[in-house]
């Protein structure tokens, strides 16, 4: 795995024990409806029209889909599978993005 996409799981990872990531589809979904900033990180290995739903749950999101796959997502986060997260902070927002570059 590359060293952004490692730096950014170990953000997500702080994100989730300070309560800010959503883990799976519904809890996407829910932090989406209420949040009015938020980054979702979308697995590399999904179809591109699944992606595409992502962008539209919250047009304010910013959406990363191009760095983890599905495997080292659910590795993570001790799932069997796991295709998005999402963080609704600034400040690991900010901290991912900028990990991104």
């Amino acid at each position: 795995m590359k060293d952004e996409a490692s730096r950014i799981l170990a953000l997500l990872g702080l994100a989730r024990r300070a309560g800010r990531l959503a883990v799976g589809m519904s809890a996407v979904e829910s932090m989406s409806s209420r949040a009015v900033k938020l980054l979702i990180v979308v697995a590399s290995d999904l179809s591109d029209s699944r992606k595409e739903k992502f962008g539209r749950m919250n047009e304010n999101a910013i959406i990363i889909s191009d760095l983890i796959d599905s495997d080292a997502l659910a590795k993570a986060f001790n799932r069997t599978e796991l295709v998005v997260v999402a963080v609704d902070s600034p400040a690991f927002i900010k901290g991912i993005v900028n990990n991104k570059n």
